[in-house]
């Protein structure tokens, strides 16, 4: 399925919204394990990290998925 041309602009500001979540994610992220460094606990931390969302998939559409 193609996209529609009109909604580009609108699919790529959702895609750089999203990369600028992820890159202040990763940030405070690494402001933890900075801690847990300096803490001496790094060593005996186990870290999961989850980031639970598809990003830039369009298979919903523009107005998102519909539950039928």
């Amino acid at each position: 399925m193609r996209c529609p041309k009109r909604f580009k602009p609108a699919l790529r500001r959702q895609m750089e919204v999203y990369a600028g979540f992820l890159e202040y994610t990763d940030y405070h992220v690494g402001r933890i394990v900075a801690l847990l460094e300096k803490l001496n606990i790094l060593d005996d931390t186990l870290i999961y990290y989850i980031v639970g969302d598809n990003g830039a998939s369009a298979e919903g559409g523009i107005n998102g998925a519909s539950t039928r």
